[in-house]
């Protein structure tokens, strides 16, 4: 029995310990759910349930890191301060993790935020392109979708242009040797005629032209392309990675860290 006790009084006392811990590292704290919104300024929000955005400051340094690996419309988890009542709001958070899929900001939420110079208006137009409603299956692509032969080009001054929502960004150099590798070699079948929400125009240099949805994870090829002998017309599914790839050349260039990146608005 005395052994008994020896052995469970050194348990109990560091269970109380945790517990006054914990109690005092939780108290006046939330765990609250949500989007992020990351802002070309490196300013981290929370965008809230209803829809309202609340600046991050981050209070530990573990959770700065945690955040530095999640993108605009994660879904996430965090555990923070108060909420200071201003516009936008404020808060110390303490931790933060992704939590379900990706969540879609309001876009009354982005133009006020831009009216008040927190983040780029042109950023804002395309910031929700690959962000899908947490319900939504993106069903991507299994197997092999390139087509046979294969023709990759490796000039970097291939100019690639990109359109959605009244803007064109063109760019040269890798980001459009990928795009232009990577869209011009799927392999395309049948006669789309559906539209996609999210969609925006890819024109590779060759003429070819393209309508891209991460959201479907889809491609259709609209214009014929010289280059990769092929007529218009024909759909084709992308793999995860792909999806992923592309994503990651949409964020460079929207945001101006692209290869000669330049742009140009239309009515």
């Amino acid at each position: 029995m005395k052994k008994i006790i020896k052995v469970m009084l050194p348990i109990c006392i560091a269970l109380i310990l945790a517990g006054g811990l914990a109690f005092g590292l939780f108290r006046g704290k939330s765990w609250s759910r949500g989007a992020l919104l990351k802002t070309e300024k490196g300013i981290a929000f929370w965008i809230d349930e209803s829809g309202s955005p609340i600046e991050l400051t981050f209070v530990r340094g573990a959770a700065e890191k945690q955040a530095a690996k999640l993108q605009t419309g994660d879904g996430i988890l965090l555990l923070h301060d108060g909420i200071l009542e201003s516009y936008p709001g404020r808060t110390g958070c303490y931790f933060i993790v992704k939590s379900g899929g990706q969540k879609e900001i309001p876009q009354n939420t982005l133009d006020n935020l831009a009216e008040m110079g927190w983040v780029d208006a042109a950023s804002v137009r395309v910031s929700t392109w690959h962000v899908r409603n947490e319900d939504a299956a993106v069903r991507y692509a299994e197997g092999n979708n390139i087509r046979e032969n294969p023709v990759y080009a490796t000039c970097g001054n291939t100019v690639t242009k990109l359109r959605k929502d009244g803007v064109e960004y063109s760019f040269m150099y890798g980001d459009s040797c990928a795009l232009f590798n990577l869209l011009g070699n799927l392999r395309y079948e049948g006669s789309p005629e559906r539209e996609y929400e999210d969609d925006f125009t890819v024109t590779l240099e060759d003429g070819g032209v393209y309508r891209v949805s991460l959201l479907n994870a889809s491609v259709r090829a609209m214009g014929a392309s010289e280059l990769f002998g092929r007529e218009a017309g024909g759909e084709c599914s992308l793999t995860e990675e792909q999806c992923g790839e592309i994503r990651g050349i949409l964020e460079r260039v929207t945001n101006g860290k692209g290869e000669a990146v330049s742009t140009q608005t239309y009515e």
